[in-house]
């Protein structure tokens, strides 16, 4: 998959002229019912009432910076509106699917999962135990085979697999939600901010350029 948007002049001699991301169809894979089940089951979750900070495409992205101009942005907490002299940024996220902690990025499914059943189905027999116990199998059971030999995935989760981006854009929401309330003083700061797995980056607006420490939620870092 060529990553374009990262082509510098040192790529020129590259096979395709710029970075590229290796991308395994999981297409019968063994896993993939199972895959396929957890994205279905944890979908419902990718709305902002569940992940305040969730970005869902680019026409989403569109919208937000419509409500931004146009004054009816919602922060996703309580901070001043955007102004004028407000600055905006973004955040990339290096290889951010094969990076997520696998064990971590479960329990954040499983967390979420019991705020959705909450809502929605408290009967539900899938209990958020059992859930964190099948998204760890498809985790540790993902292989490919690329000429003779056979890998598997030793972190994170495939790219080509359908639980892929709904557990990313969990453990992504999770970790700055977790990250936020390690650092109450940045929220006073940042009237909009946004994040997406699509696109494993971020994108903010700060009222002021301030160097404020910070603090990483240890419970979702290795």
């Amino acid at each position: 998959m060529p990553k374009l948007h990262k082509m510098t002049a040192e790529h020129s001699s590259w096979p395709i002229g710029c970075p590229a991301h290796l991308s395994v169809s999981a297409t019968n894979h063994p896993c993939e019912p199972l895959s396929d089940w957890i994205h279905r089951t944890l979908r419902p979750v990718l709305s902002r009432t569940y992940l305040p900070e969730y970005l869902r495409d680019t026409p989403d992205f569109l919208l937000m910076l419509e409500d931004v101009r146009d004054g009816s942005h919602t922060p996703p907490w309580e901070c001043s509106p955007v102004t004028a002299d407000s600055t905006p940024f973004s955040i990339d996220v290096e290889s951010m699917f094969p990076t997520i902690p696998s064990d971590k990025g479960a329990d954040c499914c499983g967390m979420l999962w019991q705020r959705l059943r909450h809502n929605t189905d408290p009967t539900h027999p899938l209990t958020p135990a059992l859930l964190i116990r099948i998204v760890r199998f498809i985790l540790i059971h993902t292989w490919f085979a690329f000429d003779t030999e056979t890998y598997s995935q030793i972190g994170g989760t495939a790219m080509g697999q359908k639980h892929s981006v709904v557990f990313s854009n969990i453990f992504m929401s999770c970790f700055f939600t977790a990250f936020f309330e390690a650092n109450p003083c940045w929220k006073n700061h940042l009237p909009v901010f946004a994040a997406s797995s699509m696109t494993s980056s971020a994108f903010g607006m700060a009222l002021a350029l301030v160097f404020v420490p910070c603090r990483l939620p240890q419970h979702l870092v290795e």
